[in-house]
């Protein structure tokens, strides 16, 4: 499972989900602000970004 789009540091890659969210978010009816949208998802992946090297840290000390 890999996502797309380019690499940025501390952010993970875009998921299929994370694409449909900002797709659905830019296109829909209700316009909103493209650039709440583009921050939505900026922090949402270095949330996950976070989250997975947290994660990865502490499986790595249980050794």
């Amino acid at each position: 499972k890999r996502g797309a789009g380019t690499r940025q540091e501390g952010l993970v890659m875009l998921s299929l989900p994370e694409i449909r969210h900002l797709i659905t978010r830019l296109v829909w009816a209700r316009i909103p602000a493209q650039n709440h949208v583009l921050e939505r998802s900026r922090w949402r992946r270095k949330h996950q970004h976070r989250a997975r090297e947290h994660h990865y840290r502490k499986r790595q000390t249980k050794k």
